[in-house]
């Protein structure tokens, strides 16, 4: 912050005070967003056998319920909603922080065949997704996600 250009008013006393409180303040509440854009990926492995695709996903820090697989024609479409909330009080010092982050990452693998949710097989174990995809099926749901995680 540049005190030469503020009246003497807001660089002595309380209000100097109070303004370094809320620049450090808006400053925590931003520095997250410069690693934002590159989370929104979903990392992992496809692997392809003459009868299946093996595709292996890291999420981290994530459970089975906020994931989602969906066919869609050709396409097996992974969803991943992540929200974490982190909150830190101390009685004696009246000081208390929230923090709450909510990430939304998808992922479209493309097949070139029709595949079909019902041949399909997912199970999240480990923070790691594995779904193994028979090659040539056909349709359009939503894919149910074994939990084991819980």
């Amino acid at each position: 912050m540049n005190h030469k250009k503020l009246p003497g008013l807001f660089t002595e006393g309380v209000m100097r005070d109070l303004i370094q409180y809320m620049d450090s303040y808006i400053d925590e509440a931003f520095k997250h967003f410069q690693s934002f854009p590159e989370s929104r990926f979903v990392e992992g492995e496809i692997e392809e056998t003459e009868d299946h695709y093996f595709l292996k996903f890291y999420l981290p820090g994530c459970s089975s319920d906020q994931i989602q697989l969906e066919v869609i024609d050709n396409f097996l479409k992974l969803s991943v909603n992540h929200s974490s909330i982190i909150e830190e009080k101390n009685d004696l010092t009246m000081y208390q922080k929230r923090e709450q982050s909510f990430q939304r990452m998808q992922r479209l693998i493309p097949f070139s065949f029709p595949i079909s949710e019902n041949e399909i097989n997912a199970i999240f174990e480990n923070e790691v997704l594995r779904i193994t995809v028979p090659k040539k099926s056909t349709s359009d749901k939503v894919i149910e996600i074994n939990k084991t995680d819980e």
